[in-house]
């Protein structure tokens, strides 16, 4: 039983697989991003895997993230814009995918991120094979559904299993960014 439940673990953590040294690049509009995973840091008492989003020459965003068995948390963002640098904490962290859940099912997340309220609600869509410009993938699709005190908002993302985020489409009225995976680099 015991065995069963590390390989189930093992195979739910593919979903997110960010070694140390792990690398996407994704094509946002008519810019490229890069993402690094640069290992694991001490984040509080927290042990946190750290990614680094690499967006043109002057601005970078740093996401750090746990994973266990329920899944994958947000716990902190570090964004620096034209030299100045600015820090989100949410409060509580961030419950950005699930293991083990299937189509339909869904988690809430209610709280405070760059300091002010927000809640969301995230659902399992389905699989889905998908297209993005390094190939074809078979995803699970989440759709989040949230609201701020700026309005409403909806993030799409599709996970394949070894790869993690291949596509992920973000909505807020007539605004919609895309970003597709270019390449992906295991280390």
């Amino acid at each position: 039983m015991i065995v069963a439940l590390a390989l189930l673990l093992l195979q739910d953590k593919d979903w997110f697989p960010v070694g140390k040294g792990t690398a996407w690049t994704y094509v946002e509009g008519t810019a490229e991003v890069r993402v690094v995973s640069r290992g694991t840091v001490k984040v509080g008492d927290l042990e946190c895997w750290k990614l680094e989003n690499e967006i043109g020459q002057s601005d970078s965003r740093t996401e750090y993230y746990t994973i266990d068995a329920k899944g994958v948390t947000l716990q902190r963002i570090e964004m620096w814009q034209q030299e100045q640098l600015f820090e989100s904490v949410p409060e509580p962290a961030i419950p950005r995918l699930r293991f083990g859940l299937k189509k339909g099912e869904s988690w809430e997340w209610k709280g405070t991120s760059a300091g002010r309220g927000e809640t969301a609600k995230y659902t399992i869509e389905g699989e889905v094979e998908i297209e993005v410009p390094a190939g074809k993938y078979a995803c699970v699709k989440v759709l989040t559904e949230a609201e701020t005190e700026q309005g409403k908002y909806t993030v799409e993302r599709w996970y394949a299993k070894g790869v993690g985020v291949v596509k992920q489409v973000i909505k807020m009225g007539d605004r919609e960014v895309k970003r597709e995976l270019k390449k992906f680099e295991k280390p």
